[in-house]
């Protein structure tokens, strides 16, 4: 009779999340929650043979009270003045665009994927984005790059108390490139991550650049590239998904700042701890 309890108790908490996913709505930290995925199903029978107390426990914990998100702002995890992977050499072209100096577009990539699992960080290479005027048709038009800026967040994820994902991302990027000796522009601006999630979790972390975010902060004169980079994360774990969205604007004058931050969870407490910050 109890494994049958608990084998119904299974199918719905299924069957809550098959349901496209319904959502919980975002409390006051951002956050928001959705059923487990179906990729769930083994390891959470796993668990029910391997751990029998902690998987009741699962079972009858709602996901609000079950996961708790840390994020913190911490110092930058790229060194200033480090070396940044290249870009293609000579290679990128945006074509012949006429009177195109104070178009400021990106050619790079637009959206990057980034996959934390208990092997480590899985990731595509090469995965960077510019803001640079659309008459540039070669890599040596533009000069006087600065040393890489940075600003990293730490994220400690917990389910029933217990880590499942601990991991540091860093939004870095090269400011201060000119062309024809104006204008301040940015290259290479990546999301970069480090940490692992424990066994049967996963954390994906999906960021994007929209083509309406990249403007001009400065002048015709002299241009000042700003670049929206919008950061969101999903944290799966055996009984639900978690999920954020941080949005952070980087400037071709070095500057990095939030624009929008979901903040940290706790049971029913929320804080954002700003690097610095009691």
């Amino acid at each position: 009779m109890k494994k049958a309890m608990l084998a119904a108790a299974v199918s719905a908490v299924f069957a809550a999340g098959a349901a496209a996913q319904a959502f919980i709505p975002a409390g006051p930290s951002g956050l928001r929650f959705a059923g487990p995925s179906d990729d769930m199903k083994p390891f959470l029978e796993q668990l029910r043979r391997s751990s029998p107390e902690l998987y009741e426990k699962a079972m009858a914990t709602s996901p609000e009270d079950a996961v708790s998100v840390r994020v913190r702002e911490v110092p930058p995890q790229v060194r200033q003045g480090e070396d940044m992977p290249g870009l293609p050499d000579g290679k990128t072209s945006v074509g012949d665009i006429a009177d195109a100096v104070n178009q400021i577009i990106n050619t790079g990539t637009q959206i990057f994927k980034v996959v934390v699992t208990n092997k480590g960080v899985v990731a595509a290479t090469n995965q960077y984005a510019n803001a640079i005027p659309a008459a540039a048709t070669e890599w040596d038009q533009l000069t006087d790059a600065q040393p890489p800026v940075a600003k990293s967040y730490y994220m400690n994820v917990t389910w029933l108390g217990f880590t499942v994902v601990d991991a540091t991302y860093t939004i870095v990027g090269v400011p201060g490139m000119k062309f024809m000796g104006k204008g301040q522009y940015l290259k290479g601006v990546t999301v970069m991550v480090d940490g692992y999630a424990s066994w049967g979790h996963k954390m994906d972390i999906v960021c994007q650049i929209p083509k309406e975010g990249i403007v001009n902060a400065g002048s015709a004169d002299e241009p000042v590239a700003s670049m929206n980079v919008n950061v969101s994360w999903a944290v799966t774990t055996f009984t639900s998904t978690v999920m954020g969205n941080n949005m952070y604007v980087v400037r071709g004058d070095g500057q990095i700042y939030n624009l929008h931050h979901t903040g940290s969870r706790h049971g029913k407490k929320m804080k954002f701890n700003g690097y610095g910050a009691q």
